[in-house]
């Protein structure tokens, strides 16, 4: 079931998050350039809790539009990379003479987490974007805790 949609038109569908990524993970760097880490990171964090909310609005009220799925996944693909590059930045600058250590900490927490979700979704996907989107909402739910915890730290 590919929700009504033709499977050369689907593929297409499911391209718009990894353009999304692709052109954002290029205007990331751009705006770091300009607006600082910080800037690009809230605006990062921000447009990821727009797409989050916007796919719990789409798997619970319009399960079957695949626009609406996909702009969401679009807004958390762009999110997630503006907020990428300055974690990773300040990642290799926590231990800076062990790059490579503080790069495969990051990479092993990030697969960890895709790996959680995977694990998760096998149990209560049922055909729909419902569970995807309540799992996504659970993980937009902790960064945002994860984020706010940071800033409290910080101050």
């Amino acid at each position: 079931n590919h929700l009504g949609v033709s499977l050369s038109a689907l593929s297409f569908y499911q391209a718009s998050t990894l353009g999304a990524f692709l052109v954002f993970s290029l205007l990331s760097v751009l705006a770091i350039a300009k607006k600082g880490m910080t800037w690009t990171q809230n605006i990062g964090f921000a447009t990821m809790m727009l797409g989050s909310l916007g796919l719990g609005v789409t798997g619970a009220y319009h399960h079957e539009f695949i626009p609406g799925i996909c702009i969401s996944m679009a807004f958390i693909a762009a999110g997630g990379a503006f907020t990428v590059a300055p974690f990773g930045m300040r990642a290799y600058m926590i231990f800076p003479d062990i790059k490579g250590t503080a790069m495969a900490v990051n990479t092993s927490i990030r697969q960890s987490l895709a790996g959680g979700l995977v694990l998760l979704s096998q149990f209560f996907y049922n055909g729909t974007i419902v569970p995807v989107a309540a799992l996504i909402g659970i993980y937009a739910f902790i960064c945002l805790v994860i984020f706010i915890t940071f800033l409290l730290r910080k101050e």
